[in-house]
């Protein structure tokens, strides 16, 4: 690398000055601090959202286990549009603007893009899981959605909500942190985040026995409808 090459950008922006302090004073004006303001907007509002999903995780869980899984068997077969709806009620009951659902997109229909009328809308997909009639496959069908959607709206990042319907947890891969709450894998630029909510009524602590665990892996969910079968 030239180790003049940042006195010649800075010459360029401001070529009266010999030194290049003038230009490299506009190009960190100019290029650095907007980049800089860019980032940490981008990485707040992941913060919010997943900060938001997180308190419907508990919401659902603490609160509102029964009374939704009373409503999606009483009419399974509009079993996920029950939870859907529950989902955009509350990001709007949270300031989240316009959390419409399945608009039309270049790719079919999301279940939640709030913000349509900003630049940046939110792209939250929704999928239930409950190991037989949706399955590994059928949350795989989600990620793609997710990716699909978050590429229509010129997103870096979506969000998959998982509603877990068995008595089995899921354990979700991810490209961060072991740690890392919630996982996430990059599909080809996009970044999607795994929302995994129990929504099955669970027995006390002492009477559920040892959990059993569902492994899915990041080939589970990047698998077309094709491969899994």
């Amino acid at each position: 690398m030239d180790g003049n090459a940042a006195f010649q950008f800075g010459h360029q922006l401001h070529p009266s000055d010999n030194t290049g302090d003038g230009g490299m004073r506009i190009a960190t004006e100019r290029v650095v601090e907007p980049l800089i303001e860019y980032l940490q907007e981008r990485i707040g509002e992941t913060s919010d959202v997943l900060y938001l999903l997180e308190r419907y995780v508990r919401r659902v869980e603490w609160f509102e286990q029964d009374r939704l899984w009373a409503a999606y068997d009483a009419d399974t077969a509009h079993g996920e549009a029950t939870y859907d709806k529950d989902l955009r009620r509350f990001l709007f009951e949270q300031g989240i603007d316009f959390p419409f659902s399945q608009p039309k997109s270049a790719s079919g229909e999301t279940d939640v893009v709030a913000n349509l009328d900003e630049d940046d809308p939110l792209v939250c997909e929704m999928k239930l899981y409950d190991g037989e009639k949706y399955s590994k496959a059928y949350v795989a069908k989600g990620v793609h959605q997710a990716v699909s959607y978050a590429r229509d709206y010129g997103k870096t990042s979506a969000y998959l909500v998982i509603v877990n319907l068995s008595k089995r947890h899921l354990k979700l891969p991810s490209d961060g942190e072991a740690n890392e709450w919630p996982p996430r894998i990059d599909v080809g630029g996009v970044t999607v985040f795994l929302v995994q909510v129990r929504a099955l009524p669970q027995p006390s602590a002492s009477n559920r026995g040892k959990a059993e665990v569902v492994s899915v892996s990041k080939d589970d969910l990047l698998s077309t409808p094709e491969e899994s079968g």
